[in-house]
This record gives C-alpha cells, structure tokens and sequence, in this order.
C-alpha cells in the first residue's frame, strides 16, 4: 500500500452507554499507522453515560439518535460517511496499530468489497479463555477459504457502493452482520479474511452470560433460516460439529426419556451420548496443546454450550410457529 492507492476510508462506531471502553478504542484509532488521514464517525444509539458527548470532546464526528441498536447505528454512520470504505467496529475494540492497514490490503486490486480481521484477549477467566478458542476454531476455517461468506462487525471492511447497493444492515435479524453478507454474496460480490488485522477484545467473564448470548444466537437464528435455508448446510464459516453435536445430544435425552417405557431406550440414548462426546475431542485436542485447564474443561464448555443452543433453537422454533418474538436481539457483548 502507498499513499497513493489508500482509499478514503469512513471508520464507525455504534456506541450504546459505552463509557468504559470507549476511550481506549478512540485511543487506538489514534494510533493507526494507515497513510492518510480517516475520518471517524461514532454514532450515539441513545446513551445516558454521557459518551457521545466524551466522544465530542475528543473532535470525533458525532450523529446522535434514539435507541435502536447497533445495526440501525451503524446504517446511520454509513449513510453520513465520505469514505470509498466503511469499515465498522465496536467501542470494547482496541485495534493493533497496523489494524486498519491490514485490513484494507486485500480489498486493494484483489476482486473482494470486503474483508474481516481477527480479535483476540489477553483475559485469564477460564470463560474468556475458552472464547478465544471458539474465535480461533473459526479463524482457522476462514484461513482455509477462498472467501468469505460472513463478515463479523466487531472489525469489518467494506466497500460503501456496495454496502449502500445491498441496503445496509436489516434489523429484523439479531445476526445483522451475518445476514448482510449473504445478501451481498447473492448479489455476486466476495468478501475475504484480513488475518494480519488484529483487535484486542474483552470476551464474556461471566459463564451465565455466555451462555445466555448463545441461547439468543441460536434463537434467531430461526429467522435467518427461514430466508436463507441453504445456509443450514452451507454455512462454510461454522464448523459443522457445532450443529451435529446439538442433534446427538438431542436424541440422547429423548431416547433417555424413552428409556421408562422402551428397553433399548436406555442404549440408545448412551450410544448418542458417546457419540456426542466423541465430537468434543478435536476442539479439546486443540485446546490442550496449548491451555492444559481450559482443555480438561472444554467438553464441559461444548455440553453446556450445546443445551444453550438446543433451548434457544427450540425457543426460536416454537416462538416462529406462534409468530411472537420474546428474546431481545444481541449482537454483541
């Protein structure tokens, strides 16, 4: 990259009572070594802790609005930016200094309108931990593939003609980010990974709430499933074992329930139960390499990850059929 070829480049940041995080992300962004000057545009989404005004202060572009979440956040910010690029983030973010280079190189001359950097933590809770696992588990698929089919917004780049073309973010998902990407892959445009563009993220520390952040994910995914149901098998970015062990261990409680009224119900439901933990053992061998505690505790991590998912796959299923919606959406932390 040279000052020449670096696009203009729009970086925004839904803030919702972000007061904690908030200046260590701005403090990053100050930081970045990119060639020419960014503008920065951080969207208030109805705070009361005061941060689109420290935000202000600072002579950062503030647009101030009501509550509506971050995907409608982050539409506002893109429709206000003069960038060639929009490239989103979120204010618990904390880019390495050469962040946004990285992740503005492989959109240069390569055929793709976007791309996604990777996060990672520096927390020692065995909760935190075990996320950055998780996170890796993915980045190591994504490392694999020609492109991508889902660019994450905790640190997203694309191009602003074709954001704008594809409409955005829709609210009506809590995967914004998720569904986006596959509008625009229908749309013939690719998106790749920037794996050189890193971010430091504080993950969940509270085991109650990463589970409950996995209950919302798999409850609207419902949703998303219903317009786009060849994503249930062509999902290329989720490793597969997450969907299959949710099915195994389904059929090992149902066929345990049967076991009352059934003989074989009881060997059927242990057989599914091996299986299941069988599927645990490629994550756990991984993990062990490197993180001896988290790794004896990781298929403890994938069971209750998987109950979470079940009931909120199972919520979301029933809620649809009702035509009600009783979860709050999350996207984020």
């Amino acid at each position: 990259m040279t000052i020449a070829n670096a696009p203009s480049v729009s970086v925004i940041i839904p803030v919702y009572n972000g007061m904690s995080t908030l200046p260590g992300c701005l403090d990053s962004l100050e930081e970045q070594d990119y060639l020419r000057e960014f503008e920065v545009i951080v969207v208030d989404d109805g705070s009361s802790d005061g941060s689109g005004d420290y935000a202000e202060s600072r002579g950062e572009k503030v647009i101030r609005q009501s509550n509506k979440g971050p995907g409608i956040a982050r539409n506002t910010g893109a429709e206000a930016a003069q960038g060639e690029y929009l490239v989103f983030t979120d204010d618990d973010c904390i880019w390495d200094q050469n962040f946004l280079t990285e992740l503005i190189k492989p959109v240069l001359g390569g055929g793709f309108i976007g791309s996604q950097g990777i996060q990672y933590s520096h927390q020692r809770s065995l909760t935190a931990r075990f996320i950055q696992y998780e996170y890796s588990e993915r980045y190591r698929l994504q490392a694999k593939a020609e492109y991508l089919d889902w660019v994450a917004t905790y640190g997203a780049c694309y191009l602003k003609s074709a954001f704008l073309e594809a409409g955005g973010f829709n609210d009506t998902y809590s995967s914004e980010d998720c569904e986006l990407s596959i509008r625009l892959g229908k749309m013939g445009y690719r998106m790749t990974f920037a794996p050189n563009a890193r971010l430091q993220h504080r993950h969940f520390e509270n085991f109650g709430k990463f589970l409950l952040y996995k209950y919302k994910r798999a409850y609207w995914t419902i949703w998303l499933y219903k317009k786009y149901p060849n994503r249930i098998v062509n999902d290329k970015m989720t490793p597969s074992s997450r969907k299959t062990m949710m099915i195994f261990l389904s059929l090992a409680v149902v066929f345990g329930m049967t076991a009352i009224f059934l003989n074989y119900g009881v060997y059927l439901s242990l057989f599914f139960l091996i299986v299941f933990l069988g599927q645990t053992i490629p994550l756990t061998l991984r993990i062990l390499k490197i993180d001896k505690v988290v790794g004896l505790l990781a298929p403890f991590f994938l069971t209750a990850r998987t109950v979470s998912y079940i009931f909120g796959f199972t919520k979301g299923l029933i809620d649809y059929k009702r035509g009600i919606r009783t979860a709050k959406k999350s996207s984020a932390k």
